[in-house]
């Protein structure tokens, strides 16, 4: 799919105004960030993902879950920088 930026900030602005909406927005923004990380590492480590893990962190005086994208032979994350 291709959104222009007009489009993309109608959608951010419209989940961010609903109830609980600032923290959905950031749970589908990091999880979008990590399955395009994990995907660029496995086409330059010739790994491949092997389903989800769940993890539970802090934001904003809430719990949050994250679904996140293990690759399948380094069952690691790839290094930050």
């Amino acid at each position: 799919m291709n959104f222009t930026q007009e489009q993309i900030t109608s959608i951010f602005d419209e989940l961010a105004n609903k109830e609980n909406g600032y923290q959905s927005l950031l749970k589908l923004s990091l999880e979008a960030i990590m399955r395009a990380e994990r995907e660029q590492f496995n086409s330059t480590h010739n790994d491949s993902s092997n389903g989800y893990r769940l993890s539970s962190v802090f934001a904003h005086k809430s719990k949050m879950e994250l679904v996140i994208p293990p690759s399948r032979h380094n069952k690691r994350l790839p290094n930050r920088h």
